[in-house]
């Protein structure tokens, strides 16, 4: 099966079975030859999902004492 003729299909879990069943039908009337559904749950999981923003560490303040070039550290970088 070619993919100008077969789809995939990613439903949240809230959506209504009502309307998950009706897909197939969709499908099958507009002349696809493949469906393909995906519909996360507790075993399986979901292929996609959206990861929470990390926020970037605040830079190190450099305190720079003529010649001699130290940094004064004010806290101790993270753990890599």
């Amino acid at each position: 099966i070619d993919t100008s003729i077969s789809k995939t299909v990613n439903v949240p879990a809230d959506y209504p079975y009502e309307d998950f069943q009706d897909l197939y039908v969709q499908a099958w009337q507009s002349k696809l030859k493949g469906l393909a559904t995906y519909r996360p749950n507790s075993v399986l999981g979901s292929v996609l999902s959206v990861a929470p923003e990390v926020k970037q560490p605040e830079p190190l303040k450099a305190d720079l004492d003529g010649t001699n070039q130290r940094l004064k550290l004010e806290r101790l970088p993270n753990a890599v």
